[in-house]
């Protein structure tokens, strides 16, 4: 619910003064999020997100079964909380990917939709990139692809 409210919210302040947007937010975390994994390359949907924050962090997971049942029920196309942005190259450096497929499971066994609540790996993530911390320097993520995409696999200290 709430990545649609961001959403929304969004949506008007384009409308209202779109040659007039400004940095609002200092970190965006978008966690399980219900919305098209298409959703930063579209006008009508969050394309301009990265103009209104300092920092995007996506985290997803490939066996999001709330996800799943959205995307069957509703016939919605792929979903970023399941598998990340669609396409990675063509995005601001400053939207970070966390993929905690790894950790989910664990965390949520039922729907593995609420890892980042139930799992302390990925609540101390979200923690610290509140925190202001570097990505790269995060516990207990594994670089996936340098400055841009992690993995949280359960290896953090704590």
């Amino acid at each position: 619910m709430g990545n649609y409210v961001l959403r929304q919210g969004v949506q008007a302040i384009r409308a209202k003064e779109p040659t007039k947007l400004v940095r609002m937010f200092d970190q965006v975390i978008l966690a399980a999020a219900d919305e098209d994994d298409d959703t930063f390359e579209h006008e009508d949907k969050l394309r301009v997100l990265p103009t209104l924050a300092r920092r995007i962090t996506v985290y997803y997971n490939r066996s999001d079964r709330a996800l799943l049942i959205s995307d069957t029920t509703k016939a919605n196309p792929d979903r970023l909380g399941s598998e990340g942005p669609r396409m990675l190259d063509l995005l601001p450096k400053k939207v970070i990917i966390v993929d905690c497929s790894r950790i989910a499971q664990d965390a949520d066994p039922l729907s593995r939709h609420s890892y980042y609540i139930n799992n302390a790996q990925a609540t101390a993530d979200i923690v610290s990139v509140l925190a202001n911390i570097e990505d790269s320097e995060i516990d207990g993520r594994t670089t996936i692809r340098p400055e841009r995409v992690y993995r949280l696999d359960g290896s953090a200290s704590g």
